[in-house]
């Protein structure tokens, strides 16, 4: 009685632990599920647009809400082409200033206003400031001996070229559209040794430059600038480096000068004049060097006149004269001169103004 009553306890307890296996096995896969649906809803961040829950790469929508139905893209009006597309055509250019003529500008000598004018650094100043204006192929800088000579005739100081009389009488007599002047206004040199060797010499140089654009027609100065260059740009080491350093700093700062009026004479318009007019055939005082080409139109005014302002009696501008016709340019001739054939218009005289026509496209 007893041996039959252990026995039944040993098989219940063994079904108990079966049955908790079994418990335990199950519970393990429902974890495993769960675990496997969590990381398909975590392979991406979730964002909400137009109510439908997007997890990235998945995009699916929300319970019983219907998905939007697709629509087609809006037509674009162009013709369908195989392996890929067509783009609307690009509008021509519309008439206006040629880009190819050059602005004539004489450039004085600067003043040397610092405390070594026992060298010539203004005249230095002027030299690298044309070579920067005529190697930007942008304008056309005035001879020197041409001024000269205009200076000698009238009996006038180089000084004063600036007064507006004679900027207006250079914009007449030489087509000259604007002037430059200036001063190189601060130089500070120091030399050192080199850390490598005391006999190596290291020279640093600090320049300031200050320069005016006036516009020749009218006398009136349209913008200042200021060059200078950072200290450490100057350094020059070795023999001379003083002197190197000092022609390195202008270097710097006449670059920076020059970017500014390159700038400001791309707001100038364009003109010439007539020298010379034949029943067939009108000479001009601008021709390849300015930036001519055959076949360009160009329009031909009356002088026109000068607007003064009452109040503060300085010059607007020159206001257009009567347009008398219109000329293409056939050839050349001279240093800087041009010949045009009449298309409209005549009585075209000496001293008419000569325009880019609006019938010339940009180029």
């Amino acid at each position: 009685m007893v041996r039959t009553g252990n026995l039944g306890f040993r098989t219940a307890r063994s079904l108990s632990f079966i049955l908790c296996l079994v418990m335990v096995f199950l519970a393990s896969c429902s974890s495993l599920k769960s675990k496997k649906d969590d990381d398909l809803v975590l392979q991406g961040t979730t964002v909400t647009l137009d109510e439908l829950e997007y997890s990235e790469g998945l995009a699916k929508p929300l319970p019983d809400k219907e998905q939007p139905p697709s629509e087609a893209p809006p037509s674009s009006g162009l013709p369908e082409v195989e392996g890929g597309t067509t783009s609307a055509p690009l509008s021509a250019f519309p008439p206006g200033r040629v880009r190819h003529l050059r602005r004539r500008v004489f450039v004085l000598p600067f003043r040397n206003a610092t405390d070594h004018r026992d060298r010539p650094y203004g005249e230095i100043v002027a030299q690298k400031l044309t070579q920067a204006l005529e190697g930007s192929d942008q304008v056309v800088v005035l001879e020197g001996r041409l001024v000269d000579g205009f200076i000698s005739e009238n009996g006038i100081d180089r000084d004063d070229v600036l007064e507006p009389i004679w900027t207006k009488e250079l914009h007449r007599a030489f087509g000259v559209h604007a002037v430059v002047s200036g001063a190189l206004a601060q130089l500070n040199v120091a030399d050192t040794k080199s850390s490598v060797s005391r006999d190596i010499e290291v020279g640093l140089a600090l320049a300031k430059i200050e320069a005016h654009l006036v516009d020749a027609s009218t006398g009136n100065t349209i913008q200042t600038y200021t060059g200078r260059n950072p200290l450490y740009k100057s350094k020059e080491i070795g023999e001379s480096s003083k002197e190197r350093a000092i022609l390195r700093a202008v270097d710097i700062g006449v670059e920076e000068i020059a970017q500014g009026v390159l700038g400001s004479l791309r707001l100038f318009d364009w003109s010439a004049r007539v020298v010379r007019a034949e029943s067939d055939r009108v000479y001009i005082d601008a021709g390849q060097r300015s930036g001519l080409r055959t076949g360009d139109i160009l329009d031909v005014y009356g002088p026109g006149e000068e607007i003064i302002n009452p109040l503060t009696q300085l010059s607007l501008g020159w206001a257009p004269g009567v347009l008398k016709g219109r000329i293409q340019v056939s050839g050349f001739f001279g240093l800087d001169g041009a010949y045009a054939t009449p298309l409209e218009g005549s009585d075209f005289r000496t001293q008419d103004v000569v325009k880019v026509s609006p019938r010339q496209q940009e180029q």
